[in-house]
């Protein structure tokens, strides 16, 4: 099944959990078509940066050229102590969720490792998602635990805040605007973070979600129907 999409200009980069990486035109909202696709590995997630797609799966972190579209080639593959299922990028650091770990993309085909951290409580073994806004990084696991952690200094992310939002959790997003977190999952979970060390219940929407994504006032939300 379908875990994933990052659209590049007119490119959407679908990452499905048992067919790998799908490369597909969308110069025509109303009729996309796959123009490649690599399937050497499960992808859980996907980001990509330039002509590389950096791919979260239960091998780890997996790195893809997709500088030529119809013919994405895998490069590299980093493993992680449990699936990852997360990655998102912030100028040349890239964040992957499983456990966090922060990699070095300003060679973008060979990632380094700068730091990795094990996330208080249950995330270590259920982390669902990474977004990262500046120097926060906000990582949610299944459960529903939002942790908050300052990579100002990316070899040594350091804990800011959390909150426990009670619902079965697949993914967020933070509006970097109005400092709102979105978390879909049970229903949709929204939490002020303007201070991130104590983050603060806004409200909730009983929609449930697979992903949600905020485009000035207005909110998207992937729902299985």
């Amino acid at each position: 099944p379908t875990t994933r999409v990052h659209v590049v200009g007119t490119t959407a980069y679908v990452g499905d959990s048992s067919g790998g990486l799908q490369v597909v035109d969308v110069s025509t909202p109303t009729s996309p078509v796959v123009v490649g696709s690599e399937t050497t590995r499960d992808v859980n997630a996907v980001y990509v940066v330039g002509n590389v797609a950096y791919d979260a799966g239960s091998s780890g972190l997996s790195v893809a050229d997709v500088s030529v579209p119809a013919a994405p080639t895998a490069v590299n593959t980093y493993g992680t102590p449990i699936p990852a299922n997360g990655a998102f990028a912030v100028g040349s650091v890239l964040y992957v969720a499983g456990p966090l770990q922060v990699y070095d993309i300003s060679a973008p085909l060979s990632p380094t490792l700068l730091g990795s951290y094990v996330p208080q409580g249950a995330l270590y073994t259920s982390a669902a998602h990474v977004v990262a806004v500046g120097s926060l990084v906000y990582l949610l696991d299944r459960l529903g635990q939002l942790q908050i952690y300052d990579a100002t200094t990316p070899s040594d992310p350091t804990y800011v805040g959390g909150y426990q939002t009670g619902i079965s959790a697949l993914r967020v997003f933070v509006d970097p605007v109005r400092s709102i977190a979105y978390v879909a999952g049970a229903q949709i979970i929204f939490i002020d973070v303007s201070n991130p060390a104590a983050p603060v219940y806004l409200g909730s929407w009983s929609q449930a979600g697979l992903d949600v994504h905020v485009v000035g006032t207005t909110l998207y939300v992937i729902y299985s129907s």
